[in-house]
């Protein structure tokens, strides 16, 4: 697909004809999630655990996929997390210095802190990860920003061109930054989607077994189809509960 000459009409596009159904729901989900967590976020002192682990979620947050990723590094330094979170949303300190402050661990980087922006403050503040990036650079949308800038300068300026953007578009940041996602799938099918997919490998044909071998492994087949399962959050596979890893919701075979 070449890139619309006109990018701010694109996006209005994206926005007006619906034809990404998971796109649609992003939408959707807009108030019911900005609302649980603008609560919970208000007061970073009292957040725990459970909360953080839940956000990093895509059926919790539900906007970003991959954060629970970052679950087991951030949960183990949970009272540092916890604090950067309460000094990024002081905003009785500059913007840069927030973000230019933050410390160790250092999974807890933009694609994480900057949706905590956008939920608590979404009038204010836009995402800033490889999926928006991707698309306002392929869209002639992504600010000129100084190789000697800070992460705080930069994200200042990403923000803005974000702000500006939704204004020309006519829509908020958590709708807009749900349209990079469906400009993405349009432009680049594969770039974002090829650790989701399961290749099944073609098997050549087995040798016919004897009348109680295929017994058995009907009745094994017949007892595992019946045990409890979960869908990994990462590789979205249905797996049984012995194949889940010690982070939560996630298989052994992503962890």
């Amino acid at each position: 697909m070449t890139t619309p000459s006109d990018p701010i009409a694109y996006l209005r596009r994206l926005r007006d004809a619906g034809n990404h159904n998971d796109v649609v729901q992003m939408i959707r989900d807009r108030d019911t999630a900005i609302d649980r967590w603008q609560e919970v976020f208000a007061r970073p002192s009292l957040l725990t655990e459970s909360d953080l682990a839940e956000f990093l979620l895509f059926e919790h947050n539900r906007h970003w996929w991959g954060l629970q990723r970052r679950t087991e590094v951030l949960l183990r330094w949970f009272e540092s997390v916890r604090s950067m979170i309460s000094e990024l949303l002081d905003h009785g300190t500059p913007l840069t210095t927030r973000i230019d402050g933050l410390g160790e661990p250092r999974e807890f980087d933009r694609d994480v802190w900057s949706p905590i922006l956008l939920v608590t403050h979404p009038d204010i503040y836009g995402v800033w990860n490889s999926i928006s990036e991707s698309a306002m650079r392929r869209l002639g949308l992504w600010p000129d920003i100084a190789e000697t800038a800070t992460e705080g300068e930069a994200y200042s300026q990403v923000n803005g061109a974000l702000q500006r953007v939704g204004a020309d578009v006519g829509t908020d940041l958590w709708t807009l930054d749900a349209l990079w996602w469906a400009a993405e799938k349009e432009h680049d099918p594969t770039r974002h989607f090829v650790k989701r997919a399961k290749v099944i490998p073609v098997r050549p044909a087995r040798p016919t077994r004897p009348a109680r071998t295929k017994v058995l492994r009907a009745e094994k087949a017949r007892v595992s189809a019946t045990a409890e399962t979960f869908v990994c959050q990462s590789c979205w596979t249905t797996k049984p509960l012995r194949l889940a890893s010690e982070t939560p919701a996630i298989c052994v075979d992503c962890a």
